[in-house]
């Protein structure tokens, strides 16, 4: 049995939150796509267009989702923006001399530009206020970041290694 890697890019087309953490009330996001939500929203999409949107259940999920375990495995996907003339390369974390780094940026500079966060509150029926206890902050790595005074779209690049087709010659 062969395998077979395939590098994959996806633009990000809203806020991305992957679930780390709460600080407080703040939900923390990963700066990553883990390799465990690739297969899941590849089992979700596989899913949905081989059985079709009413007809799916939770056992259709398992069978492909099974299926899948079995023949790919998803890595992690980093950020990654596009740059004159330059491959798109993922910003993926490293420890230099200089402290961490994702990419050529710095933490710092890689969470003012990526990272940022939307608060809510649920809302009391009765008298139209917030509820005692409910604001929260959830952090998302954005779509689209500002830097040097133009907007670039964020996207997400990885890999898939998976079994390679076989071919049966009898």
């Amino acid at each position: 049995m062969s395998w077979e890697i395939h590098k994959l890019v996806y633009q990000a087309k809203s806020p991305i939150h992957i679930g780390y953490h709460k600080l407080g009330f703040i939900q923390r996001t990963r700066y990553y796509i883990t390799g465990k939500a690739i297969w899941g929203a590849m089992t979700a999409n596989i899913t949905r267009a081989f059985y079709g949107e009413p007809g799916v259940t939770a056992k259709n999920y398992e069978d492909v989702g099974g299926k899948l375990r079995n023949d790919i495995i998803p890595s992690y996907f980093y950020p990654a923006i596009e740059q004159p003339e330059k491959p798109l390369i993922p910003l993926t974390p490293r420890f230099t001399s200089e402290g961490l780094k994702y990419g050529n940026y710095s933490a710092d500079e890689f969470e003012r530009l990526f990272i940022s966060s939307f608060g809510q509150t649920a809302i009391e029926a009765a008298n139209l206020t917030a509820e005692d206890e409910t604001l929260h902050e959830t952090g998302y790595i954005a779509p689209v970041i500002e830097e040097g005074g133009e907007q670039k779209s964020v996207y997400f690049a990885g890999y898939i290694v998976m079994k390679a087709p076989t071919v049966d010659l009898n």
